[in-house]
This record gives structure tokens, sequence and C-alpha cells, in this order.
């Protein structure tokens, strides 16, 4: 692997490094894409996100789409992980209950800032939101941290036109009865 891929890696790996918040979002319409700019993909020619709400594994080309460079091990999707409780000690708190890879149920796509590429029904690039529902079962955790909760997940992916680098950005809103603390 030469020098610019690996530089290109590693600055991918940097910009896919998805950041937590919390706030309100709502839900889209529109339906799952193929999230391609010539230069980056997610998936190798199908639609981008699984049934869990995952990006599909990441690609990059640095030829216009002619050759493609995985950007994960194998056929490897993005991963994510939803964590709840726990002491909260440092930013790397990997105590409480940790949720890997949850499928998102009502799964529904905001494609309102997405522009298709010229002659395609389903692949383009821009902004594509993948919203929906995560239930956790919190009874016996600790103190804080009680019965049953429902979480709303938005996954939201950036790729500019142009970009050789995407953007994601997770908000997670506890919209269930129970209480929560220290929600990642």
């Amino acid at each position: 692997m030469n020098n610019t891929v690996k530089k290109l890696l590693l600055v991918f790996s940097f910009c896919f490094l998805s950041f937590f918040s919390f706030a309100q979002s709502g839900f889209g319409s529109g339906s799952n894409k193929k999230i391609d700019n010539g230069k980056m993909q997610f998936g190798d020619d199908q639609l981008s996100i699984d049934s869990k709400g995952n990006l599909l594994q990441p690609r990059y080309s640095a030829d216009g789409g002619s050759s493609w460079v995985k950007l994960t091990f194998s056929t490897y999707e993005m991963n994510n992980m939803i964590g709840v409780g726990g002491d909260g000690s440092n930013s790397w708190n990997a105590s409480g209950t940790m949720k890997f890879d949850q499928t998102l149920s009502n799964q529904q796509y905001d494609t309102s800032n997405f522009t298709l590429e010229s002659g395609s029904s389903d692949s383009g690039f821009g902004i594509i939101t993948v919203s929906g529902t995560v239930t956790f079962n919190l009874s016996g955790v600790g103190p804080s941290n009680s019965g049953t909760v429902k979480f709303e997940v938005n996954h939201i992916v950036k790729l500019g036109q142009n970009d050789n680098f995407a953007s994601i950005t997770t908000k997670i809103k506890n919209i269930g009865s129970g209480s929560v603390s220290n929600l990642r």
C-alpha cells in the first residue's frame, strides 16, 4: 500500500468517528440510496445502509471510480454502539449497559438534501439521514436507570460532491418513560 493511500485511510478514519449528541430531530421521508460521489462509496454498487441502520463497507477511489480500495477489513460495515449507565469516570467509559449494532426499528430515511447523479434513481451524494428506534431493558442496571427505555436514533451521513471524506453524526434521544444516566 503506497503512502498516499495510507494517508487517505488515516484521514478517513479520523473523519469517520461518530459524534454523539442529544437533540430533538424528526423522521423524514425517502428511501435508502447508494451513497457514491465517484471518490467514495458505501457498499459495492448497492444501497448503502443495512437493516440495522449501519453504513456498508466504505471504499475509496483515486481514479474517479474505475477501481476501489476497501477502507475496512474484508466486507465489514461501519458499526455502532450505544451505552447507558456506568460510572462516567472517563470519556471511553465502557461500563454500564452497552448494545452493539442494535437494529433500528421503524427505519425511515430523509433524503431531502441528497442529490441524485444524472440519470440515476438511487445513486448520488449529499446528506442522508436514517432514523429509527431502539429499546433497552435497564431493570437492575443501576439506581439512576430503570425500566424499559426507548431511544430515537438518527445517523446523519454527509458526503459532498467532490469530497474524499464523509462525516457521520449520530443523535440519540430518550423518547421512553424510563430514566437513564450517562447516555452515550
